[in-house]
C-alpha cells in the first residue's frame, strides 16, 4: 500500500503536470497526462489490481477461464461456454425465458464474451471493456497481432474430440509489402539476418499442429515479399533454408526440454 507521503506527491505530480500545445504552454486539468512516465506506472499497477478482481469475480460466479493472460490493458483468454440466457445483474447471474430466447441466435464464444463485458465492465467505472472473438470474423479466426486464433477440434486416440487452441501466423492486408530493399545500404549479412528472422518468425507463429501445407502458404508469402523488395531467387533461397534450419533446432530443444 501506498504510504499517505507517496500518495501526496503523486497526486501533486498529476495535477500540476504542463505540456504545449500550438505553442501555449497549457496545464492538464484531468486525466492521466498522455506521454508521462508516471501515468504508465500508475496504470499498469492499476490493472494488476483490476485482473485480479475480474478473475475473483468470475470464479466467485462459478465461471471457468481456462487460459487468462494480459498485458496492462490487453486480455487475451480462454473460456468456457456458459448456458444462453446468462446474464449478470451487478452481483449474481441471472437468466429468464427471454433471455434465454434472445441468446438462440448468438454464436457460443460471441454469447460467452458478451457475459464477460458487463462483468468485466462491473469491476471499476473508469475501465470499459471492448471484445472480440473466433466467430465475428469471415474464416473464423481472431487477430491477435501478428496472429490468428481459433479453437478446433480434433479426434484423440479415435474416440474424444478434443478441444484445442491453434494458431498461425497473420499478416494485416492493409500492411505494406515490402521490406528492406535490396538496393538498400545496408551490409549483405545484416540483410539476410533480418530476412531469415522474419521467416523464422512466420514459422513460429503457426502452430506445430497444423498441416504444412498451411505453413508453407505464409513461408511463399513471404518469399513474394522478399521478390518485390529486389531480393534474386538464390537469395530467398538462403535465407529459407536458414530459417528452416534455425526453426528445426528449436523443435529439437523443445522436445529434449520436455
Amino acid at each position: 500500500m501506498l504510504t499517505e507521503a507517496v500518495r501526496i506527491v503523486l497526486l501533486f505530480i498529476m495535477l500540476n503536470h504542463i505540456y504545449m500545445y500550438d505553442d501555449k504552454i497549457k496545464l492538464q486539468t484531468q486525466g492521466g497526462p498522455i506521454g508521462l512516465q508516471l501515468t504508465g506506472i500508475l496504470a499498469q499497477l492499476f490493472m494488476i489490481w483490476w485482473d485480479k478482481q475480474i478473475q475473483t469475480t468470475m470464479k466467485q460466479l462459478g465461471l471457468e477461464l481456462r487460459m487468462y493472460k494480459s498485458y496492462v490493458d490487453d486480455i487475451n483468454m480462454v473460456m468456457k461456454a456458459t448456458k444462453p440466457g446468462l446474464r449478470f445483474d451487478g452481483t449474481k447471474l441471472v437468466s429468464s425465458e427471454t433471455t434465454i430466447e434472445e441468446d438462440q441466435e448468438l454464436e457460443t464464444d460471441e454469447r460467452a464474451m458478451r457475459l464477460f463485458r458487463s462483468i468485466a465492465n462491473s469491476i471499476h467505472h473508469s475501465i470499459e471493456m471492448e471484445v472480440d472473438c473466433p466467430s465475428r470474423h469471415k474464416d473464423r479466426k481472431m487477430p491477435i497481432l501478428d496472429l490468428k486464433v481459433w479453437i478446433e477440434k480434433r479426434e484423440q486416440r479415435g474416440q474424444y474430440r478434443q478441444q484445442v487452441v491453434l494458431h498461425e501466423f497473420y499478416y494485416k492486408e492493409v500492411a505494406s509489402k515490402s521490406m528492406i530493399n535490396a538496393r538498400s545500404a545496408l551490409p549483405w549479412k545484416c540483410k539476410r539476418t533480418i530476412m531469415t528472422q522474419e521467416v523464422l518468425r512466420v514459422l513460429l507463429n503457426c502452430n506445430t499442429r497444423l498441416p504444412w501445407e498451411v505453413v508453407v502458404v505464409h513461408v511463399n508469402h513471404m518469399m513474394q515479399r522478399m521478390q518485390y523488395s529486389g531480393y534474386n531467387q538464390r537469395f530467398r533461397s538462403e535465407v529459407v533454408k536458414s530459417a528452416l534450419k534455425a526453426y528445426e533446432n528449436i523443435k529439437a530443444r523443445d522436445i529434449t526440454n520436455v
